[in-house]
């Protein structure tokens, strides 16, 4: 399960965004189906320590910190060794900076999850943004792209 983002599909297909309410009972049924544990990862459909430990290499060559984050490419394999970008920008692509807001400094489940960088990004401009389709951040909006 991963969520919908502006990016690929979404970019023309923004009116089809979930609204947080959606979000929030598909998050619940998934929990439901293989344990309450689930909802520690909020609106993600995977926890922090994945971001933190994998990179994404496209195959025109460009490094970014995720699949979903085009335009943070931090370099090319083409260009450099991957090692050397990765030395180079180790913080960005492992997204060592704090998190902001609710994410980053309120949220229970902090220590399993720092809601979805992507999301952030998409929907905010802020890569460390708190993830605004978590239905556990009180800043979170209902659409972000469509009107309710």
């Amino acid at each position: 399960f991963t969520q919908f983002m502006t990016t690929g599909f979404g970019v023309k297909n923004r009116h089809l965004e979930p609204s947080l309410d959606e979000v929030k009972r598909a998050m619940e049924y998934r929990a439901k189906k293989l344990g309450a544990h689930w909802l520690r990862i909020g609106a993600s459909d995977i926890g922090m320590f994945f971001c933190r430990t994998a990179i994404s290499i496209k195959c025109y060559g460009d490094v970014t910190p995720c699949q979903c984050l085009d335009d943070l490419a931090v370099g090319s394999v083409y260009q450099k060794r991957l090692t050397q970008i990765f030395e180079e920008n180790r913080d960005a692509l492992l997204f060592n900076d704090r998190v902001k807001g609710f994410c980053g400094e309120s949220c229970e489940n902090r220590d399993v999850c720092f809601g979805c960088r992507a999301r952030a990004y998409h929907y905010t401009g802020d890569v460390m943004a708190s993830d605004p389709k978590c239905w556990l951040n009180p800043a979170a909006k209902a659409y972000y792209f469509r009107e309710a």
